[in-house]
């Protein structure tokens, strides 16, 4: 499975599994876990302090995008 509707959908959402995100409404923050059968066009979120993960309508998540690092001796 994986996020491609949501990629449609939503262009400006990196729907990768472990992306780091926060919820706008409550302000929490997650990690994006893999997709299941029957999500439409929402992402699994599973936030901080909890089991279980949540369906989240991307539109409501700010993605945390980091900075690439290159590690010494190894090729970027």
């Amino acid at each position: 499975m994986s996020y491609d509707l949501v990629r449609q959908t939503h262009p400006g959402a990196p729907s990768v599994v472990g992306a780091r995100v926060r919820h706008t409404p409550t302000g929490r923050l997650g990690r994006i876990a893999p997709a299941v059968p029957g999500l439409g066009a929402q992402l699994r979120v599973r936030f901080e302090g909890e089991v279980l993960p949540c369906r989240v309508d991307p539109a409501s998540l700010v993605f945390a995008i980091a900075a690439l690092v290159t590690l010494p001796g190894r090729r970027p």
